[in-house]
Parts: structure tokens; C-alpha cells; sequence
């Protein structure tokens, strides 16, 4: 998995691991991202939440080598409108 959470109490840590490819997002990591993300929301517990890169990089970016296999990121999320990211 390229996605873990860490911690415990009102701090938590989500981990990008995949340090062979610089921790590069692809489809199946962005869904993690999203996933571990909901979860902390859904805990009352936490407060806030550090993002943070293993192996010494923090991210590349978009995974190209995703992309030219048909794992793009998804640009919207199904079944939730993620509306303008609270532009004014």
C-alpha cells in the first residue's frame, strides 16, 4: 500500500510510501489519499493531520508511468460534488 496512517490522539501522520517511484501519485494512491483523509474527518479524535513523504522525498508529483498505464488520477470524486476547492 502507498498510503498508511500513523499516530494516535489528536495528531495524526498519513504517509506517501512509495519511495521507488518518489512517492509519484497514481490512481490507486490518490484513492488512498482520499480514503485516509475521509477517515481522519470521520474521527472525532483528530485534529489535525500532518501529510508527509517516505524514503526522503516528499512527493513527485502526478506518477507518469501511471498515466501511460490508464491509471490516471481521477480529476473528480463520484458521487460528491467537490465544488470550486472555496474559491470566492
Amino acid at each position: 500500500m502507498g498510503v498508511r496512517v500513523e499516530g494516535e490522539g489528536p495528531v495524526r501522520t498519513v504517509v506517501l510510501d512509495r519511495p521507488e517511484v518518489r512517492n509519484a501519485v497514481d490512481r490507486d494512491t490518490a484513492d488512498a489519499l482520499v480514503a485516509a483523509f475521509e477517515g481522519l474527518d470521520a474521527d472525532g479524535e483528530v485534529r489535525a493531520a500532518v501529510l508527509w513523504g517516505a524514503g526522503g522525498t516528499f512527493c513527485a508529483g502526478a506518477d507518469l508511468a501511471g498515466i501511460a498505464d490508464g491509471r490516471a488520477n481521477r480529476l473528480d470524486v463520484p458521487g460528491r460534488d467537490v465544488g470550486d476547492g472555496g474559491a470566492a
